[in-house]
C-alpha cells in the first residue's frame, strides 16, 4: 500500500496490524508508519531534517559544528580586543595617579619651603611693595590712600 508523500491526512491508524503498518509507504519508498509492539498500535513517522541535517552526525552537523568554530573565534577576538582596552585604561589610569600624588607632593613641598621662609621673587616684590606703602610718602598721602595704589 503506497500513499502520496503530500497527504495530509494521518495514513497511520491505530488498529491496523504490524504488518499493514510496515507496508505503508511514501512514493519515494519512505516507511510513513511505525509500529509499537509494546501497545500493539500503529503511529505515524514525522521526519524532521533541521537547519543544518537530520540531527545526527551528517554534513549538517558538521556545517553547524565548523559555524560553531568560526562563531567561536570571533567572540574571542572581540573579547581580546576588549580586555586591551580595559588593561590600556587602567594603565593611563595609573599614570594619571601617579603623575596627580607628585603634583601634589611637590606642591606640598613649595608651600612648605614657602612656610620656613624661602620666598620666591614674586613674593619679595609683593613683600617690599607693602613695606613702602606703609609708611606715609613725601607728598602726604596716608597710609590707606597707598594701599589702594598697585604700585610695585
Amino acid at each position: 500500500m503506497s500513499l502520496p508523500a503530500t497527504t495530509m491526512y494521518d495514513p497511520c491508524v491505530a488498529s491496523y496490524s504490524e504488518t499493514q503498518c510496515s507496508t505503508i509507504t511514501s512514493d519515494n519508498g519512505d516507511k510513513l508508519c511505525a509500529y509499537n509492539a509494546v501497545k500493539n498500535v500503529c503511529y505515524s513517522i514525522s521526519r524532521a531534517t533541521g537547519l543544518y541535517g537530520r540531527g545526527d552526525y551528517d554534513d549538517g552537523f558538521v556545517a553547524a559544528h565548523q559555524l560553531s568554530e568560526q562563531q567561536n573565534i570571533k567572540l574571542q577576538t572581540l573579547i581580546g580586543v576588549l580586555s586591551a582596552t580595559l588593561v590600556l585604561l587602567v594603565v593611563v589610569g595609573v599614570v594619571i595617579g601617579v603623575l596627580y600624588f607628585k603634583r601634589r607632593k611637590r606642591n606640598a613641598e613649595n608651600a612648605q619651603m614657602d612656610e620656613q621662609g624661602i620666598m620666591s621673587d614674586h613674593e619679595e616684590d609683593r613683600v617690599v611693595t607693602q613695606h613702602h606703602l606703609a609708611q606715609p610718602d613725601s607728598y602726604g598721602a596716608e597710609q590707606g590712600e597707598c594701599d589702594q595704589l598697585n604700585v610695585r
